[in-house]
C-alpha cells in the first residue's frame, strides 16, 4: 500500500521498493538481489549507490556511519533532480543501511521532513516488504543508527558539511555507474582496480569560490610589487631615466 507525505510516495513488495517524487524522480531501493534484477530491466539512467562496503554492526561507529549516510544522501540528490530520473540504492539485504540512507536523504534534501517524520515514513515503506523484518527501536538491531543519526540532526541539515569526496568511490562497469559508499576504500579485489574517487561538483565549486579572494589578493600583490620595482628603478637612475628609457 503506498504511503504519501511531503509530495513523496513510498511503496514496496518483495526484495525492493520505490521512493518517488513527481519533480525529483525515484529511488529504487532494496536487497542487492532485488536491485540487480531491476537494473537488468532498466533503461536510460543506470546509476546506483552501493552501501554494502559500509561497516555494519559491532564494527561500525558514529564517526564512520554519519559521514557515510550524509555522503549517500548527497549522491542521491545529485543523481535525481528531474522527473523520470532514478537511482538504485542497496546494501546487502536493503534493510538497515539502505533505510537510514533514505531517512538521511529525506531530512537533508526531501523538502520538509523532520527526523521523526522521515523515520516513520521509511519504516512504513520497509514494513511492506516481504523479504525482511524491519524494526526501528533503540534496543533492536537498528538502535545504533537510530541514536547516532538522531543525535546528528544539526550535521545532517547543514548543507555545508559534505563527505562525498572522502566517503565514496566511483565504479564504472559495462556502461553503468556505481557509487560505493564506505568509511574507507573498498577492499574487494575485482573493483579496486577500476575505482576512482567520486567527484563532488558542489564542494569543488565552493573551493574555487574560496580561492578567488586569494587569487585577487595575489594579483594585487604582484601589481604592487611591479609598481614598486619601477619606482625604485626610476629613483636609482635619477635624472638619466628619460635617456635610458628612450634608448639614447
Amino acid at each position: 500500500m503506498p504511503h504519501q507525505q511531503h509530495n513523496w510516495t513510498i511503496t514496496a513488495g518483495d526484495n525492493y521498493g520505490t521512493l518517488s517524487h513527481d519533480q525529483k524522480g525515484a529511488i529504487i531501493f532494496g536487497s542487492r538481489k532485488g536491485i540487480n534484477r531491476q537494473r537488468r530491466g532498466g533503461a536510460g539512467n543506470l546509476q546506483a549507490i552501493d552501501l554494502s562496503d559500509m561497516a555494519h554492526g559491532v564494527d561500525d561507529s558514529a564517526d564512520q556511519a554519519v559521514p557515510c549516510f550524509i555522503a549517500a544522501a548527497d549522491l542521491i540528490e545529485r543523481i535525481l533532480g528531474a522527473p523520470g530520473r532514478k537511482v538504485y540504492l542497496h546494501c546487502g539485504h536493503g534493510n538497515s543501511r539502505t533505510a537510514f540512507a533514505m531517512m538521511t536523504y529525506l531530512v537533508r534534501h526531501g523538502g520538509g521532513f523532520s527526523w521523526d517524520e522521515a523515520t516513520a515514513f521509511v519504516t512504513a515503506g520497509q514494513s511492506e516488504r516481504h523479504d525482511i523484518n524491519f524494526q526501528l527501536d533503540t534496543h533492536g538491531p537498528n538502535g545504533s543508527y537510530l541514536g547516532w543519526l538522531g543525535a546528528a540532526q544539526a550535521r545532517i541539515t547543514d548543507l555545508q558539511e559534505r563527505h562525498t569526496a572522502r566517503r565514496s568511490w566511483l565504479l564504472q562497469d559495462k556502461g553503468r555507474m556505481v557509487y560505493l559508499v564506505a568509511a574507507d576504500a573498498p577492499k574487494r579485489v575485482k573493483v579496486r582496480r577500476t575505482l576512482t574517487v567520486a567527484p563532488d561538483p558542489v564542494a569543488e565549486a565552493r573551493e574555487r569560490e574560496a580561492l578567488e579572494p586569494q587569487k585577487k589578493k595575489r594579483a594585487v600583490q604582484r601589481r604592487t610589487e611591479a609598481e614598486r620595482l619601477v619606482a625604485d628603478t626610476v629613483a636609482f637612475l635619477g635624472p638619466n631615466w628619460a635617456t635610458y628609457r628612450s634608448g639614447h
